[in-house]
């Protein structure tokens, strides 16, 4: 009959209780996998994170020795090497947002929102140190390599002049006592034993050298290792703490008191 609906058209209100018995499970299941257990557990796990996270930078400061170039890396080194503990610790804080939040959290989380901005300036901040100090401790490694060659090059000059200077007699003399040590068969007088030791102090020159420019390259190598790895540690820290504070920018947000009717 025209007009009448077909019994195999559901209503309109038969379509609105087939469709939210089929989602009824879906909701049931999400928020039983979000006890408020389970986000108090994480909540006070990112807590303990932060505190930790807060004696390993005390722990870095001390002692204190600002100006000094090697010390000012050593500590950019320990900050991004453990910021991973504050980062991990303040995305446990900040679960669940303001879900079943405590009485002291309220002010506690905008406060560490605005610590994550801080924390990502003063990232960001520690890279040119980084770059600078990296460069003053290359100037000091080469100084100190340089200094070690001069000295043992000064004693080499010394024996060298020595041997220069040394007089007939003093070979002569020189010559007995080693033989009766053990004088090799080649070295048959004094003249052959002074040619070889001229030989021997021209290859310690050369082996010093060597071994000197081989530590100079080394040192420079770990250290800029050391310096791509921290300083590009630092720009991601920097980026993620201010990502935290971009994100957690629900909770810089007064909530709006219900006023009683």
């Amino acid at each position: 009959m025209l007009g009448c609906p077909s019994k195999h058209s559901p209503t309109p209100n038969g379509v609105t209780r087939i469709m939210t018995q089929a989602q009824l499970p879906q909701k049931t299941v999400a928020k039983s996998s979000d006890t408020p257990s389970t986000a108090a557990l994480m909540r006070l796990t990112g807590y303990g994170l932060l505190l930790l996270g807060l004696f390993d930078v005390v722990a870095a400061f001390i002692p204190v020795n600002f100006t000094n170039p090697i010390w000012e890396f050593q500590f950019l080194g320990e900050l991004v090497e453990r910021s991973i503990v504050p980062l991990m610790g303040l995305a446990l804080a900040f679960y669940g947002e303001r879900e079943g939040r405590l009485k002291f959290e309220r002010p506690l989380l905008p406060l560490l929102s605005w610590l994550s901005l801080l924390a990502g300036i003063a990232y960001f901040a520690l890279i040119p140190l980084g770059i600078t100090d990296a460069w003053k401790i290359n100037q000091i490694n080469n100084q100190q390599v340089s200094a070690q060659v001069s000295q043992k090059m000064e004693n080499i000059n010394k024996a060298k002049d020595s041997l220069t200077k040394a007089s007939p007699a003093d070979l002569d003399a020189a010559f007995a006592a080693l033989k009766k040590r053990g004088m090799p068969k080649d070295i048959k007088s004094p003249q052959v034993m002074k040619a070889k030791m001229s030989e021997n102090f021209a290859t310690v020159e050369k082996k010093l050298n060597d071994d000197s420019e081989k530590a100079a390259s080394n040192l420079r190598t770990a250290l800029l290792k050391n310096s791509t790895k921290w300083n590009l540690g630092a720009l991601l820290s920097g980026i993620l703490f201010v990502m935290v504070w971009r994100i957690t920018r629900w909770s810089r947000r007064r909530v709006p008191t219900a006023t009683p009717q």
